[in-house]
């Protein structure tokens, strides 16, 4: 089973010798290669490009729980116009771009709008690195699958699902009722038509405590090649008034403001929990048909190898640009607004007048948290993790709890062999 394991490796790109001597000196071999920085670094202006395009801003047909997107204050509801994309990368010129398209439901973009989407996708011809698609799945069949399939080059397809039914208790529709058939449908579907797709699978309380449920569900899934497993770290957040939700869940919000909400797991858990699918993954050979991130990122990390998950890298929010459908610009997604906001499209030079307001307005904020990890031992392989999510527990003085499952994560790939 190591040595599979460590085939799967090498297909990732890691330098290793095989047998180990030791756990001990293997571990050392991995970090030899490691020499990553860890402060934030500003991208230059040809550095490939992170660009999320929120095709429908928070419009969707679900209304879970835990959703970021709805949380934010969308002031209407808009279509993201196609002649602001194009002008965004020809601002961004001649940079590469890597292209995230994101909603909300992104499949409830018009149709016209994805072919024009397409064309400019096309134009962009070497600079476009890749394009991926982020859906609940609700809108996929073999129809829907050929149009994307066709119209957006270099396609990637990734799905949201939390596994089945009974893990997925916080995925509803409008009304709140479970809305977790749609994902498993339309896992079927791409298993029939023999499309491979990553998933996101949101780790809730729902999941604590049924890894092995999880893990076999998605064995069974022929279309799923990637799981990403996101913690649900929903602390300190809010919820904007402007976006429609479901009776009942603004008052969940008021009434948590300094505690995790229902749905929500800590840090600690999310480190137990990452080491119970570890054990399964590879107890069951469950690594022969799906990689797992972020163990796949932290192996890469480890290893000294580039990540394309900023969690474990100096490109972090500074490197991503969104665009929002009333024309607005800003970096990360998940930071708030007030830091991350650059302006109105009509209104800015990229990258240009970006990197000066992320080096002046931003920066600062962080410097409590650069300076922290410039004095961590792990900070070579951690690579800082989630800045926005970093800022949510430091407000509560709690960010030690994200560190230390950051520490854990590193801890847990260098005692195994395998690594």
């Amino acid at each position: 089973a190591e040595a599979r394991i460590y085939r799967q490796a090498v297909s990732l790109g890691f330098r290793l010798r095989w047998p180990p001597s030791s756990s001990y000196a293997f571990r050392n071999r991995m970090s030899y290669h490691n020499t990553g920085e860890t402060s934030m670094k500003l991208p230059g202006l040809d550095d490939m490009a992170a660009v999320i395009l929120k095709l429908v801003g928070e419009t969707c047909n679900l209304d879970c729980d835990y959703c970021y997107e709805k949380r934010k204050p969308y002031v209407n509801t808009l279509i993201l116009d196609t002649a602001s994309i194009r002008q965004l990368f020809d601002q961004l010129s001649p940079r590469q771009l890597a292209v995230e398209l994101h909603g909300g439901e992104t499949l409830l973009y018009p149709k016209v709008s994805f072919q024009a989407l397409g064309q400019i996708l096309r134009d962009l011809g070497p600079r476009l690195v890749r394009t991926t698609i982020q859906t609940n799945g609700s809108f996929l069949d073999p129809t829907v699958i050929r149009f994307l399939a066709n119209t957006l080059p270099l396609l990637q397809i990734g799905l949201s699902c939390d596994g089945p039914p009974n893990l997925s208790r916080y995925r509803v529709d409008q009304k709140g009722n479970a809305a977790s058939a749609d994902p498993i449908s339309a896992l079927d579907l791409l298993a029939d038509i023999k499309v491979e797709v990553g998933v996101i699978c949101v780790v809730t309380q729902g999941h604590i405590g049924h890894v092995s449920d999880l893990l076999s569900f998605f064995a069974e899934k022929p279309a799923v090649r990637v799981v990403k497993l996101v913690p649900c770290f929903d602390f300190n957040v809010t919820q904007s008034p402007l976006t429609r939700r479901r009776p009942g869940l603004l008052q969940i919000f008021e009434q948590n403001t300094e505690t995790d909400l229902p749905w929500a797991i800590s840090p600690r858990q999310y480190s137990t929990f990452l080491e119970e699918v570890w054990n399964i993954w590879r107890a069951e050979g469950y690594f022969e048909r799906f990689l797992i991130d972020p163990f796949v990122s932290a192996l890469r990390s480890i290893a000294g190898k580039q990540s394309s998950n900023c969690h474990f890298t100096q490109a972090k929010c500074a490197h991503v640009i969104t665009l929002y459908p009333d024309g607005t610009v800003g970096s990360c997604d998940e930071l708030p607004r007030s830091i991350a906001s650059y302006g109105a499209m009509t209104e800015l030079h990229f990258p240009a007048t970006a990197i000066e307001k992320w080096d002046s307005d931003t920066m600062p904020v962080l410097s409590i948290l650069r300076a922290k990890c410039e004095s961590c031992a792990y900070r070579h392989s951690c690579g800082g993790g989630c800045i926005a999510t970093r800022m949510r527990y430091a407000e509560f003085d709690r960010d030690d709890e994200y560190c230390e499952h950051r520490k854990a994560l590193v801890d847990l790939m260098n005692q195994k062999e395998v690594t």
